[in-house]
Parts: C-alpha cells; sequence; structure tokens
C-alpha cells in the first residue's frame, strides 16, 4: 500500500496539468484529478491507446 502514494501523487499532477490545460474552475478541477487518481497509470495508457488507435490516419 505504501508503493501506491508516489502514483497516487503522480496521477494528481497529471489531473491538475489536464485541469489547467483546460481552463478548468476548481470543483471540475478536483472531478479530474479524482478521477486520474482513479483510473491510474495503466487505465490513463489503456485510454490513450484507444484513442491514438481510433484517430490514427
Amino acid at each position: 500500500m505504501l508503493w501506491e502514494i508516489p502514483v497516487a501523487i503522480g496521477m494528481a499532477i497529471i489531473g491538475e496539468a489536464i485541469a489547467s490545460y483546460m481552463g478548468a474552475g476548481p470543483t471540475v478541477t478536483t472531478g479530474i484529478v479524482a478521477l486520474a487518481a482513479y483510473i491510474g497509470p495503466r487505465g490513463a495508457e489503456v485510454l490513450l491507446t484507444k484513442w491514438l488507435v481510433r484517430t490514427k490516419p
């Protein structure tokens, strides 16, 4: 469980960056950070891969 703390912090930073890029307000930012922390790095990888394959010419 202790090894998951750095992952959660990293996903929070990524979520905050995404929210900042989108110009989201504080409430939406909290939701984006929570979603990023929930799906984790593996979930983010799967979503990104599916999106890249779908948008590939």
